[in-house]
């Protein structure tokens, strides 16, 4: 699937007046290649992606002033994403639900008393933005209430 968004439509400090920046997200990209290395499909991959938002919203492709590509080794490199995954964990189902991040701490409470677990590693992942933490804050204002009496 290819996800797009354009933050500066709700943030105009992000680009000049009369610009956009674009955010596009072609999910599930391996960080190993069968038979390639990203440097050399980088390229190719990246104008993919953008022809298919084009055939959505024709003229993007013309009007792109710059770019940057993000691949699973790109954001290994830069931003210590273990394998280029930005959901921490495989969006499998045996990487999910009660087994997220890994059973035994799925309900976002660790064996240490009080260190909660939240993030892209913890149910329901990483693309739905936020709601990892609300369900962690849930389970320690529980805790919390159990605590007062």
């Amino acid at each position: 699937p290819l996800v797009a968004m354009t933050f500066s439509a709700v943030d105009e400090t992000l680009a000049p007046p009369g610009h956009e920046v674009l955010w596009l997200w072609g999910q599930y990209f391996p960080r190993a290649l069968a038979g390639a290395a990203w440097p050399d499909v980088r390229e190719s991959v990246a104008r993919t992606l953008l022809d298919q938002f084009e055939s959505y919203a024709p003229g993007t492709a013309e009007s792109v002033v710059g770019r940057l590509f993000q691949d699973p080794e790109w954001l290994e490199e830069n931003l210590g994403l273990i394998g280029g995954n930005v959901m921490h964990l495989e969006m499998s189902l045996d990487q999910m639900f009660c087994a997220r991040p890994a059973p035994g701490l799925a309900g976002y409470r660790s064996h240490l008393p009080s260190l909660y677990l939240t993030g892209a590693s913890t149910h329901p992942g990483g693309g739905i933005m936020g709601a990892s933490g609300r369900n962690a804050a849930r389970v320690v204002l529980k805790d919390l209430e159990r605590r007062k009496t």
